[in-house]
């Protein structure tokens, strides 16, 4: 499975335990060029956002406006709450024990289209 994950971090944990799992990790460090892979002829099977409260409310909103849109979209904030209220996604907690699970979880709960290349 394909995974596109903007992130500010520089050096991802959650990218490497995503890595570790199995999963192809694409990583963007910002809404322009995560808006440009989803919309690429590549099969991303799913978008995760790991990021600030704000940054995060700003994506969803980008993602539900684009391209983006027909892929499952999963969040990762250090204030889930916030997150949760302000957009219509699915949003886990940070400091989740195993947030790889939840991810699996979440993306099983979850319609994910393959998109045909080309």
């Amino acid at each position: 499975m394909h995974i596109l994950l903007r992130t500010d971090e520089t050096t991802s944990m959650l990218a490497i335990e995503l890595r570790n799992a199995g999963y192809l990790v694409t990583k963007a460090t910002d809404d322009d060029t995560a808006m440009l892979l989803a919309a690429a002829p590549v099969e991303v099977d799913a978008v995760i956002g790991e990021l600030s409260s704000f940054t995060a409310i700003r994506f969803a909103r980008r993602c539900a406006e684009s391209d983006a849109a027909e892929l499952p979209l999963i969040l990762v904030s250090v204030t889930p709450e916030i997150v949760r209220k302000a957009v219509n996604a699915v949003v886990l907690k940070a400091s989740a024990n195993d947030l790889v699970s939840e991810i699996e979880f979440a993306l099983a709960g979850a319609e994910v289209p393959r998109r045909s290349m080309g």
